[in-house]
């Protein structure tokens, strides 16, 4: 039953936005609070760039500690819970080629829509959650993403 349950988890379809995500507490798989999202870390070099891990700020010790993203069991609309297995994490501070922090590096950035040829600011990352996977769909460079993140909009 469990690995029907687990199968259905994984084939559920959602989109999400880094703004729903960002400040969302993590839990571990027993319920206790690890602290709160503060970035994604994704790994570039495909159409729909995925997300490698989740970079939290620790309750505990207050310092960035990083956790990659297959040790995610679920995102619930408040919180992420890690898998059993995911109790390792490592501090996040090293810079990794090829990958990218959503936030740090490239929200509020301006960048360049080769579709319009022009130089756009980056408001919101649109994210869809399929198959276990989280990855980057879309670049939110509209005004919504700025009300969302201000909390105006849903």
């Amino acid at each position: 039953m469990v690995m029907k349950n687990e199968a259905r988890q994984d084939s559920t379809k959602r989109f999400l936005f880094l703004s729903e995500i960002l400040n969302r507490r993590v839990i571990d798989s027993q319920g206790n609070v690890v602290g709160k999202v503060v970035d994604l870390r994704a790994k570039l070099g495909e159409l729909f760039p995925p997300v490698v891990s989740v970079r939290v700020r620790s309750k505990k010790d207050r310092k960035i500690i990083s956790f990659p993203w297959n040790g995610v069991a679920s995102i619930n609309d408040d919180v992420i819970q890690l898998k059993p297995a995911a109790t390792s994490h490592t501090l996040d501070v090293t810079v990794r080629e090829g990958e990218m922090l959503l936030r740090d590096e490239v929200l509020d950035k301006q960048v360049v829509d080769t579709h319009g040829a022009k130089v756009e600011r980056v408001n919101d990352f649109h994210l869809l959650l399929a198959e276990g996977q989280l990855r980057v769909v879309h670049v939110d460079f509209g005004i919504r993403g700025i009300l969302r993140r201000l909390g105006w909009v849903r």
